[in-house]
């Protein structure tokens, strides 16, 4: 059986001296509204990435 894809992206870029997120929702009614970014620290995302990894796929 296929699993179904994660419900959402998580973009990462730098931005200076730190970080900014944003996760593009591909499934409900999030996916129509803007993905907006999040200003984060190193260890900020560090936790996005260790998250990201424990979601399900």
């Amino acid at each position: 059986m296929d699993k179904a894809p994660p419900a959402y992206e998580l973009d990462i870029a730098p931005d200076g001296d730190g970080w900014r997120y944003r996760k593009r929702w591909r499934s409900g009614l999030r996916r129509f509204l803007p993905a907006l970014w999040h200003a984060t620290d190193a260890h900020g995302l560090k936790r996005l990435r260790e998250l990201d990894q424990q979601r399900p796929v």
